[in-house]
């Protein structure tokens, strides 16, 4: 995945960590949540399973 190599991922079990911030501030819903943020604004989610060509094409619609 050379083609991400400017994109940071971050996980956060969020069942072990019921109190964190990042829960409330994404208002995460569902798990899986993914949350593509630039300039500390999420500019797009996504919810749920997904296949990897789907995920991909997510990331690649918003950069």
């Amino acid at each position: 995945m050379s083609e991400m190599s400017n994109i940071e991922f971050l996980v956060l079990d969020i069942d072990s960590n019921p109190n964190s911030p990042i829960r409330g501030e994404f208002m995460v819903r569902g798990i899986p949540a993914c949350f593509y943020v630039r300039a500390g604004k999420v500019i797009s989610s996504k919810i749920g399973m997904t296949t990897e060509s789907d995920f991909l094409a997510w990331i690649n619609s918003n950069k």
